[in-house]
């Protein structure tokens, strides 16, 4: 009986087996908010409108995914298991506009990551997410793999100040670097007496371009939207409560719409099932419920919309989407680039 007992103790799920952290308990949001009441009903011509106000065609994008984070399933999406080791992507996007030329989206993480392949999850906080990345899978390095120079960059959008969406922002002087005014001044007032950090806003400061996007009016279903160039090409979109100024990146594509979500989804429960992750990942729970709302409506006001979550590429296979490639930075030409070739600003 004892050995049968024992057995039964060593199984998932029964006691003595990895249980899940007190304090991981404490931090699941069992209970959301109410349904936000502020998102806006599209007209039912919005799909149109979106073609119809591009003043471009032919704009291009492709994704760099620069590592990878390894983290608890449940840190990131409540219908997934605290025992899953989750291996999740960290893209930064290239985008190709026949007027302003390369365009980042987010620059990835940084090349302090590289190296630690094991998936050794901290025993003091296991609700940390931890990040991995090989030599040459830095933006940088796949940029030059792919023939695209820093200084052909002309402007990075970052989603947010966090280090795996801006580890690389600093290496790209040429480029005009926008970011969400609530988003930077947050992040100051939150790194305040790191000095590392606080030295990285400051060097980044000159070229940063603060956008006020929680003033902006509406587009669509997304509360607060901005059109980056007035051409109906890029929209910034207000996807606040992972961080106060996390935004989204709206891109019209010849094949369809594609929403860059950045932070404001981990993955595609996030918002397909209003899946929420820890509490500890998020800063205003309101604000990032009516976000995965956002995301929903779109979708529902765009069908064909893609949907990319902050660190998950696979809707794009999903969608069969291959105006979107994704490069290989392990081999020296991948069929993606060869794709991409004509539609990619290169520096001559």
């Amino acid at each position: 009986m004892k050995r049968y007992l024992l057995f039964l103790a060593l199984l998932p799920g029964c006691a003595g087996y990895s249980a899940v952290p007190s304090s991981i308990l404490a931090e699941r949001l069992t209970k959301p908010p109410p349904a936000p009441l502020d998102i806006p009903k599209p007209p039912k011509t919005f799909a149109l409108d979106l073609i119809n106000r591009r003043k471009y065609a032919g704009v291009a994008m492709m994704g760099f995914n620069t590592g990878r984070m390894l983290v608890r399933g449940e840190v990131v999406s409540a219908m997934k298991s605290w025992h899953a080791k989750l291996r999740l992507d960290v893209p930064a996007f290239l985008v190709s506009h026949p007027k302003e030329g390369n365009i980042l989206v987010d620059t990835g993480l940084s090349r302090q990551t590289v190296g630690g392949g094991s998936f050794l999850l901290s025993v003091v906080d296991p609700a940390v997410p931890q990040y991995r990345s090989r030599k040459g899978q830095d933006i940088v390095s796949q940029l030059s793999a792919a023939g695209v120079s820093t200084d052909s960059v002309k402007w990075i959008v970052l989603s947010s100040l966090a280090p795996e969406r801006a580890g690389m922002a600093a290496f790209f002087e040429n480029a005009t670097i926008v970011v969400a005014r609530a988003e930077w001044e947050w992040r100051k007032a939150r790194v305040a007496k790191d000095e590392a950090a606080s030295l990285a806003l400051t060097v980044l400061a000159p070229r940063v371009k603060l956008v006020d996007i929680d003033a902006r009016p509406a587009c669509g279903p997304i509360v607060h939207c901005l059109d980056l160039f007035d051409d109906g090409t890029l929209y910034l979109a207000d996807l606040a409560g992972r961080t106060p100024g996390t935004m989204g990146v709206l891109a019209i594509l010849d094949g369809g719409p594609v929403m860059l979500a950045g932070g404001a989804a981990f993955v595609v429960d996030n918002y397909l099932d209003l899946a929420l992750p820890l509490k500890s990942q998020v800063e205003d729970l309101t604000l990032y419920w009516r976000s995965l709302h956002v995301l929903r409506a779109l979708r529902e006001a765009v069908p064909q919309t893609v949907v990319l979550p902050g660190n998950d590429l696979r809707p794009l296979r999903l969608a069969g989407r291959n105006d979107v490639p994704v490069h290989d930075f392990r081999a020296k030409k991948s069929a993606a680039q060869e794709r991409v070739k004509p539609n990619l600003r290169r520096e001559k």
